[in-house]
């Protein structure tokens, strides 16, 4: 009696204490890899911006406007600041998909596939949201000109809505891009066909 009871409770143990024993090589490579890759994010990030404020694309931005609407916006930052936190963070995104990679689990790889599989449709959201913004700056001012050349008494209303108009299109195109958009409109769609 008192066997099976010591089989019964130390068996799962036992059996747990050879699973983390398999798992530990695999987990101290992820760790080693994920520091190295912390560390090669924050020198290339480092760089990449020193690069940027050597030739010059701070000053560049001030002549083309872009710090100003970003300071609009909110961001405070310089544009080689942006950029150089933008290359840090995609590349401790990638180390850190590698990094896990090597625990070598199933659940966890299909997490990573699906991630790196997804990370091109940020990208362009990205992209698509910031020229929105950017182009949504542009049109306004051209309304405005163009308004007030015209006599118009709303210029600032008409140029605001052209504002709003531009960066709500490039939302919607960026929520299409990750994928949200196509769900809503179905929703909206089948929401329309029970009434």
């Amino acid at each position: 009696m008192t066997t099976t009871w010591t089989e019964t409770l130390l068996e799962p143990v036992t059996l747990l204490g050879q699973q983390m024993l398999a798992i530990l090589p695999n987990l101290l490579a992820t760790t080693v890899l994920f520091l190295a890759g912390l560390t090669l994010a924050w020198v290339a990030g480092q760089t990449f911006e020193r690069f940027l404020r050597a030739i010059g694309i701070d000053r560049a931005c001030d002549r083309l406007g872009l710090s100003a609407s970003l300071l609009r916006g909110g961001i405070k930052s310089d544009p080689s600041h942006l950029i150089g936190r933008t290359v840090y963070w995609l590349i401790l995104l990638f180390t850190s998909m590698a990094s896990l990679e090597a625990l070598h689990l199933a659940p966890v790889q299909q997490l990573t596939h699906a991630t790196l599989a997804y990370i091109p449709h940020l990208i362009i959201a990205a992209t698509i949201g910031i020229a929105g913004y950017l182009i949504s700056n542009f049109v306004a001012q051209a309304v405005l000109i163009a308004a007030v050349n015209a006599g118009l008494p709303p210029a600032r209303l008409i140029a605001t809505g052209a504002r709003w108009t531009v960066q709500l299109l490039s939302v919607a195109m960026a929520l299409e891009q990750l994928g949200i958009a196509e769900h809503i409109a179905k929703q909206i769609a089948v929401k329309n066909r029970r009434r």
